[in-house]
C-alpha cells in the first residue's frame, strides 16, 4: 500500500502571534492566539512532523511506517482507557462481590466483541466504526475542556459530524488503500462495500465538521478548531491507518488520560497510578495473544488486525459499563425507594 503525498510548492508556516477570527457580530478583529494546550501542541507537532517526512520523499505508506503506526495505536492508545477502573468502583463502597459482577460484565462484553470478530469481521468493523463514531464525539463538546458546560443539542449534533468526517474522508481521498485495509481486517474484498457508503456520507459529514470547526474558532475555542482543522487534514492527506493514529496516539489519548489523571485523588494516587500500569500491560498482553493466535498474515497484516480488534475489545464495554452502571443505580435507587416507601 506505498503513498505519497504530492509535492507542497511551498514551505508549511506556521503563524502564532494572531488570526483574523470573525465575532458573532460579523466584524473581524486581529485577535491574538494563546498557546495552544499541551494535547494540540502535541497533534499539531505530529502532523507537521509527518508532511514534512513525506516532503523528504518517505514513504509513510509503507509496512514499516503502518508497523509503527499498530505499535504506536496500542502502546500510546491503550493507557487512557484503563481508568475504567475507576468507573468500575465508582459508588460501591468496597463491595468486592459488585466490583466483581461489573468486571465480569466489562470481561464478557470484551470477549463477546471478540467472537464477533471471529464469526462476522465486517460486522464487527462497522459496528466498531460506529461506537468510535460516539466515542471520539466527546473530544469536540465542551465537556472535556469546559466540564461545568452543558452543550445544547446543536452543539452536540456538530460534535458527530467531526469523528464521522475523519472516519470516512479516506474513502474519498484513498479509496483503494481503505478498500485494502477493510479487506485485511475482515478478510473480504466484500467490505468494499461499507467504504462505497462512507464515500457517500463523507462529503456532507465534512462541510458540517467544517462548519463546525469555523463555530469553534468564532466561539473562542482556539484549541479544539486547531485540533478539529488537523485532524481532518491528516486522515485526508496521509494514509488512513497514519491519520487515524496521529489524532488517537496524539489527541485523543493525551486529552483523556489527561481528565483521568485529575480525578484521581491525592490520597493514595501512587497506587492507583501502579494499577493502571498493571492493567495496561495486561492489555498489551490480550494484543500479544490476539497476534500470536491470528491467522498467518504477514506481520504488517496481523499487527494491523491486532491493534483495531484490540481496540475494539476495548471500546465497546468503554462505552457501554456507563450506561450499564447508570441503569444499575438507577434500578437500586428504585427499588430502595418502593422498599422503604420513600
Amino acid at each position: 500500500m506505498a503513498f505519497k503525498l504530492a509535492h507542497i510548492p511551498n514551505a508549511i508556516t506556521v503563524v502564532s502571534t494572531g488570526s483574523f477570527l470573525p465575532r458573532r457580530s460579523g466584524r473581524f478583529l486581529f485577535t491574538t492566539i494563546r498557546v495552544p494546550a499541551p494535547p494540540v501542541r502535541i497533534l499539531v507537532f505530529a502532523f507537521l512532523v509527518c508532511v514534512g517526512i513525506v516532503q523528504f520523499g518517505v514513504d509513510v505508506g509503507g509496512n514499516s511506517a503502518t508497523q509503527l503506526a499498530c505499535i504506536a495505536l496500542l502502546l500510546l492508545g491503550l493507557p487512557h482507557g484503563t481508568f475504567d477502573w475507576q468507573l468500575l468502583r465508582a459508588g460501591l463502597d468496597r463491595s468486592f462481590i459488585a466490583l466483581a459482577g461489573r468486571l465480569f460484565l466489562y470481561v464478557a462484553l470484551a470477549t463477546a466483541t471478540f467472537a464477533i470478530w471471529q464469526l462476522a469481521p465486517a460486522v464487527a468493523l462497522t459496528l466498531f466504526l460506529i461506537i468510535s463514531v460516539a466515542h471520539f464525539a466527546d473530544d469536540w463538546v465542551d465537556e472535556i475542556i469546559e466540564p461545568n458546560s452543558q452543550p445544547a443539542f446543536t452543539g452536540e449534533f456538530l460534535a458527530l459530524a467531526v469523528p464521522i468526517s475523519l472516519l470516512t474522508i479516506p474513502a474519498l481521498t484513498h479509496p483503494e488503500t481503505l478498500r485494502s485495509l477493510f479487506a485485511v481486517l475482515t478478510s473480504s474484498v466484500s467490505s468494499g462495500r461499507l467504504v462505497d457508503a462512507m464515500i457517500l456520507i463523507a462529503p456532507v459529514a465534512t462541510a458540517v465538521a467544517a462548519v463546525k470547526i469555523f463555530i469553534d474558532f468564532t466561539d473562542g475555542q482556539v484549541d479544539r478548531g486547531i485540533a478539529g482543522t488537523c485532524v481532518l487534514s491528516a486522515m485526508a492527506l496521509l494514509p488512513p491507518i497514519i491519520g487515524f493514529a496521529i489524532y488517537f496516539c496524539f489527541y485523543h489519548s493525551p486529552l483523556h488520560f489527561g481528565a483521568g489523571i485529575k480525578q484521581l485523588k491525592t490520597d493514595g494516587a501512587a497506587k492507583q497510578m501502579l494499577v493502571i500500569i498493571g492493567l495496561t500491560l495486561a492489555a498489551l498482553a490480550i494484543a500479544g495473544l490476539i497476534f500470536a493466535l491470528g491467522p498467518r498474515l504477514s506481520v504488517t497484516d496481523n499487527l494491523v488486525t491486532t491493534a483495531f480488534m484490540t481496540l475494539s475489545m476495548l471500546t465497546v464495554p468503554h462505552m457501554s459499563m456507563p450506561a450499564i452502571i447508570g441503569w444499575l443505580q438507577r434500578r437500586s435507587r428504585h427499588q430502595l425507594q418502593v422498599t422503604t416507601g420513600g
